[in-house]
C-alpha cells in the first residue's frame, strides 16, 4: 500500500515539475526511499509528465533494479545522497532556468535571488561540470553533501 502511494507521488510530482517547466522532455529524476534497502526511481529517458505507477523502476541501494525497468542515468548520484545523508527519503533532480543560466554563467546562485530558496536551501553550490549519467556527477555530489 505504502509502495502504491509512493508511485502515485513520484508520478505526480513528475508531472508538477514538468507543467511548471522546471523540467523538460526527458530531463531531470525523482526516487524515494521505501524501505531498508529498496528505492523507487524514475525510469530512464522518460518524459516525467506521463509517467504511470507501472513505470516506476524498484531497486536496491545500489540501484540494481530488483523486477524489470532501467533506472534514471543520474541513479548514482541519488545513491550518494542516501548513502550521506541517512535523514534523505527522496531525491528531486530538476533543471530550473534560472539555476540552469547561473550554473551555464559558471555562477553560483546569489543569496537574496528568492527569500523562499533563501530559507529553505540556504546557500546553493555550484559543481563542476561533468557529463550527464556519469560517475564524475555523482562524486561531484560526494564532495557537496557533507
Amino acid at each position: 500500500m505504502v509502495e502504491l502511494l509512493r508511485r502515485q507521488e513520484i508520478c505526480r510530482w513528475g508531472e508538477w515539475l514538468f507543467e511548471r517547466r522546471l523540467i523538460g522532455a526527458t530531463e531531470g529524476n525523482i526516487s524515494v526511499r521505501i524501505s531498508d534497502g529498496h528505492l523507487l526511481c524514475t525510469p530512464a529517458s522518460a518524459c516525467k509528465a506521463l509517467l504511470q505507477p507501472a513505470d516506476i523502476v524498484t531497486t536496491d541501494l545500489r540501484g540494481v533494479p530488483i523486477h524489470s525497468g532501467t533506472p534514471s542515468s543520474e541513479l548514482r548520484a541519488h545513491l550518494i545522497a542516501y548513502e550521506l545523508r541517512p535523514d534523505c527519503h527522496a531525491v528531486v533532480h530538476a533543471h530550473p532556468e534560472v539555476a540552469s543560466g547561473f550554473a551555464m554563467a559558471g555562477e553560483t546562485i546569489p543569496f537574496g535571488v528568492s527569500p523562499e530558496a533563501d530559507s529553505v536551501l540556504g546557500p546553493v553550490r555550484l559543481l563542476e561540470f561533468a557529463y550527464p549519467g556519469t560517475e564524475d556527477v555523482a562524486e561531484g555530489m560526494r564532495s557537496a553533501l557533507p
